[in-house]
């Protein structure tokens, strides 16, 4: 249910979106671009003589932009201008002009330019999209299975103080008979009522904590109606209990997973990093070229009126355009941003594998001591347990006192307690260990994390 319908699954994939329509757009740059315009005049006047006469000019056009890859740009198109007042330059014959030619940057902009950055920088971010994604999954792994620990946790705390109200409930019931038979004393009797009343206190706390993490839980439930389009919450009923037998998978995958089997790199957190140092670097690539002064070519070949009607070298248009700022302090001021930006984002990257490596290794670390503890604390439960049943048989045979009884269910019951929260250090520090990993999503969300 988590992996279908949870809203922030649900956003999380809208990233690789995202990265591909930031790609689109990108890519739309180089797009051909298609252009007409049409301009004309014409105004009627007497000269001094009484003649009249007529000012006219007719201006049409149509123009193809063709970007490329590379820094030529070809362009193509028609245009036609008559009348007396049409400007020289933008005279033709009566069939109107044809003509095809390319303009090259020779200094800033051959290298590269604002729309090939922009392009590269997309392919990236569409990769480091996917990446995004990937965290954003594993965050919400592991929320949900933190909140799935406390939940399983708080039913074992409950578990526990209810088996020892139980345990105080059948012993309260026979001191009474006995105390009414007059084989003991008053104080017995109170004694283990005390203690009774201490274990359904805790009891019923638990079973509020319970209920509170069982609902925490539920809000990672849901279910879509297609009939309403509408997303509805679920909650997990009273009636359900968490089982252990999850975690039998999250211990193997700890073990599967040791930290100098890693590449680093290839976690999530880290690779989005990478594509944020390349995303920098050309920026700065781009601003550093852009110290160079602007100085383009243009050369165009003339037609007539079909692209056949031409002489090659006879009718052309060639121009040129070079322009520079004297100081360059806005070009240098840039350059030097996309310089500082770059290397802050190249100092996090490696702060953050050197961090995770670190991580790894102290929490795989931990991971195993608290396993280690949590089966000697194990040990000492059972033995707990033992020394219990022991001195209910003594009791139960004549030869104990409910005082000694009363201490070894407390020590008892205190060393499940003990183990129970054990437990939850060592199945968090699991879910910490795989988190780090980048593989804790790969549970609920297959081998590829998404």
């Amino acid at each position: 249910m988590i992996h279908n319908n949870h809203p922030l699954v649900v956003s999380s994939r809208m990233e690789s979106a995202r990265g591909m329509a930031t790609l689109r757009k990108s890519r739309g740059a180089f797009d051909p671009k298609f252009q007409i315009e049409t301009d004309g005049k014409s105004q009627e006047y007497v000269n001094q003589f009484g003649n009249p006469g007529k000012f006219t000019y007719e201006k049409e056009g149509a123009h193809l932009s063709l970007p490329t890859r590379s820094p030529v740009k070809i362009e193509t198109g028609y245009e036609s201008g008559r009348g007396n007042l049409v400007n020289g330059e933008n005279y033709t014959l009566k069939g109107g002009l044809r003509y095809a030619g390319v303009s090259i940057p020779v200094l800033k902009g051959l290298i590269t330019d604002e729309r090939r950055t922009t392009l590269a920088q997309s392919k990236l971010f569409k990769n480091q999209s996917i990446e995004n994604q990937k965290i954003q999954l594993l965050n919400l792994s592991e929320m949900v299975w933190k909140d799935y620990v406390l939940w399983f946790i708080a039913f074992q705390q409950r578990n526990a103080y209810a088996t020892g109200a139980q345990l105080s409930l059948e012993r309260q019931e026979a001191l009474r008979e006995l105390f009414e038979a007059g084989g003991c004393n008053g104080m017995d009797t109170l004694e283990n009522y005390i203690q009774l009343e201490l274990f359904r206190t805790r009891e019923k706390e638990w079973r509020v904590n319970t209920t509170k993490q069982r609902l925490q839980l539920s809000r990672h439930l849901w279910s879509y109606n297609d009939d309403t389009n509408k997303w509805l919450a679920l909650s997990i009923s009273d009636n359900i209990q968490p089982s252990e037998d999850f975690f039998n998978y999250l211990d193997s995958l700890f073990l599967s997973n040791k930290p100098n089997a890693i590449d680093v790199t290839v976690i999530p957190d880290i690779n989005s990093l990478s594509f944020s140092v390349e995303q920098q670097r050309l920026n700065y690539k781009l601003k550093k070229w852009n110290l160079l002064p602007t100085f383009d070519l243009k050369y165009q070949q003339l037609f007539g009126n079909t692209f056949q009607d031409y002489a090659l070298g006879s009718d052309r248009r060639f121009g040129l355009n070079f322009s520079t700022p004297l100081f360059l302090r806005k070009e240098r001021g840039e350059m030097k941003i996309a310089e500082i930006k770059w290397q802050q984002e190249s100092l996090k990257f490696q702060f953050k594998q050197n961090e995770t490596k670190l991580k790894l290794a102290a929490l795989y670390q931990q991971g195993e001591i608290y396993k280690d503890v949590y089966e000697h604390l194990q040990n000492v439960e059972n033995g707990y347990l033992k020394l219990f049943n022991l001195e209910r048989n003594k009791f139960d045979s004549g030869d104990g006192t409910v005082f000694l009884l009363n201490t070894r269910e407390n020590r008892y019951l205190n060393a499940r307690v003990k183990t129970i929260e054990q437990k939850s250090k060592y199945l968090n520090t699991l879910i910490d260990y795989l988190r780090a990993t980048g593989s804790l999503s790969k549970i609920i969300f297959g081998a590829d994390g998404l």
